[in-house]
C-alpha cells in the first residue's frame, strides 16, 4: 500500500508541474500580445493623422492670413496711426515672405 501512495504522490507533482508550464506559457503569449497589440490598437485607431508637412508655400500662406488677421484686429484696437503703421508693417512682411528669395544664413 505504500507504494500506491507514492504513485500518487508523484502524478500528482508532474500534474502540478505541467499546469505551472502551461501557466507560465500563457502568461508570455499574454505579455506578447499586449506588446504588439497595444501599439497597433494605439497607432490604428487612436492617435490622430499626423499633420501635412511644411512647405514654403504653406507659410506664404500663414503669414498672409495672420497678416490680415492682424491687421483687422489692429485697426479695431488702436488708433489710426497705429493701425496705418501695423498695416505697413504687415504688408512689408507678407510682400517679403511672398518672394522666392532664400538666401541668407539658416
Amino acid at each position: 500500500m505504500g507504494s500506491d501512495n507514492r504513485v500518487k504522490e508523484v502524478d500528482g507533482q508532474t500534474a502540478r508541474k505541467g499546469r505551472k508550464i502551461r501557466f507560465i506559457v500563457a502568461g508570455a503569449a499574454l505579455v506578447v500580445i499586449a506588446l504588439v497589440g497595444g501599439p497597433w490598437v494605439y497607432i490604428n485607431l487612436i492617435k490622430d493623422d499626423a499633420p501635412d508637412k511644411l512647405t514654403v508655400d504653406a507659410l506664404d500662406t500663414l503669414v498672409a492670413d495672420s497678416g490680415a488677421t492682424d491687421s483687422a484686429s489692429a485697426a479695431a484696437d488702436t488708433s489710426s496711426a497705429d493701425s496705418a503703421a501695423a498695416d505697413a508693417t504687415n504688408a512689408a512682411v507678407a510682400a517679403g515672405a511672398a518672394s522666392d528669395d532664400l538666401t541668407g544664413s539658416w
